[in-house]
């Protein structure tokens, strides 16, 4: 059995995108941290970052193979895709400024 049923959806995969996503955020807090923009608590920005674009990619993973497997529809497809994206781009809005 794979996770959530998907035929080709490995657990393999999920690790893939939560270690790329790992990345990701630490890129980000280290991009912040040179630009002395890091904020009071950095273990909390960190993990929000990372969350986010955990779930960010693992809704891409399940998304495709859900397409892949004819499951949804082109059209669904995109607009999940789009609305993930623009929900880890809304959260990104306001950039972090350090406590004055």
């Amino acid at each position: 059995m794979t996770p959530l049923g998907f035929s080709g959806l490995h657990i393999e995969t999920l690790i893939i995108v939560w270690v790329m996503a790992l990345v990701v955020a630490a890129v980000e807090v280290g991009v912040v941290k040179r630009q002395n923009r890091l904020p009071t608590h950095p273990l909390l920005f960190f993990a929000s970052r990372y969350v986010r674009f955990g779930s960010l990619f693992t809704v891409f993973a399940v998304v495709q193979r859900a397409n892949d497997l004819e499951l949804i529809t082109r059209g669904l497809y995109l607009f999940t895709l789009l609305m993930a994206v623009l929900a880890v781009l809304a959260a990104s809005v306001f950039p972090v400024r350090p406590k004055t």
